[in-house]
């Protein structure tokens, strides 16, 4: 491949990252939200949700909407449990 066209390849693909943020940032940030109750341990908590959509984007198949998979528990990483959860800073890699 030449570097032009990796070059016009990265562009495409950090656009397609840059459009999926802002058609989902609200719904993932207010999940967050609900899920751990700590407005600061929340936003660490979608970070984290992000990068693991950054990693995994090519792992999308199209078996379901996208956002469906950005939702999803194993995306979250937070699980859903009856009681608040505290955010485990251990985690982070």
């Amino acid at each position: 491949m030449e570097e032009a066209d990796l070059d016009q390849q990265i562009c495409s693909e950090n656009e397609i990252l840059v459009d999926i943020i802002e058609k989902y940032s609200k719904i993932v940030s207010s999940l967050c939200n609900r899920i751990v109750y700590d407005r600061e341990l929340a936003k660490d908590a979608a970070q984290e949700v992000w990068l693991e959509v950054f990693k995994s984007i090519s792992k999308f198949r199209g078996k379901s909407k996208l956002s469906t998979w950005v939702y999803a528990p194993e995306m979250l990483g937070l699980g859903y449990t009856e009681a608040p959860i505290e955010y485990d800073h251990s985690l982070k890699g």
